[in-house]
């Protein structure tokens, strides 16, 4: 089987699956583009351009403001589409961690930042606790506490990201 190719595409021309049901953090997810750009492809059914895998990293990116993000193109039919679909969510639900190599790993970075993960978490981890999001919790309501640093190229650039951050109801600060 060929490797597949990834392609950078323009955000507008693609779509979120109309029959997701899974419900993601696009905060933390932005979180994670901003700080660390984007780790992988979405995956995109070619035929109709709905996303298979990565709904919430387009929702992320278009909060960000990007215009393009990466694609692999999977040429499936709609049935194979809502497989993939399925098959993505779920294994990600079946998945679990080793609590002991997730400590280490995360104590192994001087910034927890883009992560997913903040120092509440790994307090609750390091005591046995549940994660603080994790429980009955709906994480499009979940709290979003992170730093961000801005270095932008521009003045309007910056501008426009500091009105984005306050439209969105976050704190900003002007480092010096």
């Amino acid at each position: 089987m060929p490797k597949p190719l990834v392609q950078r595409v323009k955000i507008d021309t693609l779509t979120p699956h109309p029959q997701n049901a899974r419900r993601g953090n696009v905060d933390v997810i932005a979180e994670s583009l901003f700080a660390n750009g984007q780790i992988g492809a979405i995956l995109v059914q070619k035929s109709t351009r709905h996303v298979i895998g990565g709904n919430h990293t387009l929702k992320a990116a278009q909060s960000l403001g990007w215009t393009e993000i990466d694609v692999i193109w999977r040429d499936v039919d709609n049935t194979q589409a809502k497989r993939e679909l399925l098959a993505l969510n779920r294994t990600a639900d079946l998945a679990e961690y080793d609590t002991d190599d997730l400590i280490a790993l995360l104590k192994s970075l001087d910034d927890l930042t883009g992560t997913g993960y903040d120092e509440e978490a790994l307090r609750a981890l390091l005591d046995d606790e549940p994660l603080p999001d994790e429980g009955d919790a709906d994480v499009d309501d979940a709290p979003t506490a992170f730093g961000v640093v801005i270095d932008c190229k521009s003045e309007p650039e910056q501008m426009q990201l500091l009105d984005r951050f306050i439209d969105e109801g976050l704190s900003v600060r002007a480092l010096s």
